[in-house]
């Protein structure tokens, strides 16, 4: 499948960022997107395709995940979706194939977790957004508190 999501709704540059399913987005180490905001936990969601669409389940986030501002567990992200992480909204841009249906409303689906993809050596390929953190949030103490906590910023 060719997806991507694409940055909207804030002062962020647009940027877009291709999808190799099935992805983890996070700002933990292990994720295979990493997304480095005090809001987005180390493991915040996943992304796979179900029946020719984009599905996103949480990962047991702190702050969330959303879909079209409703704050979901597992649901389709249809195209021209929206996708909320912690102040992150990318919009989803794929193509649906003309027989793909979702018969089934994902978290009925019963689909099970995918693993990640990764390399020959077993370990996730991975993208790293940093610049897409907000400029006073890329100082050494929210780097420090983004390795070691996955507790929001409270202030």
């Amino acid at each position: 499948m060719d997806a991507k999501l694409v940055v909207v709704g804030s002062h962020i540059t647009p940027k877009e960022i291709k999808l190799r399913l099935p992805v983890i987005i996070g700002r933990g180490r292990h994720a295979t997107l990493v997304l480095p905001h005090p809001l987005v936990s180390r493991r915040h969601c996943e992304i796979v395709e179900h029946q020719g669409f984009l599905l996103v389940r949480d990962l047991g986030s702190l702050n969330g995940t959303f879909i079209d501002q409703r704050r979901i567990q597992s649901e389709i992200l249809h195209p021209g979706g929206l996708l909320t992480l912690g102040t992150i909204t990318f919009r989803a841009v794929y193509e649906v194939a003309a027989a793909s249906s979702p018969s089934v409303s994902a978290s009925a689906s019963g689909v099970s977790p995918s693993t990640n993809g990764g390399d020959s050596e077993g370990l996730p390929d991975t993208e790293d957004l940093s610049d897409l953190a907000p400029e006073d949030e890329r100082n050494k103490d929210v780097e420090a508190f983004l390795r070691d906590s996955d507790q929001p910023l409270s202030g």
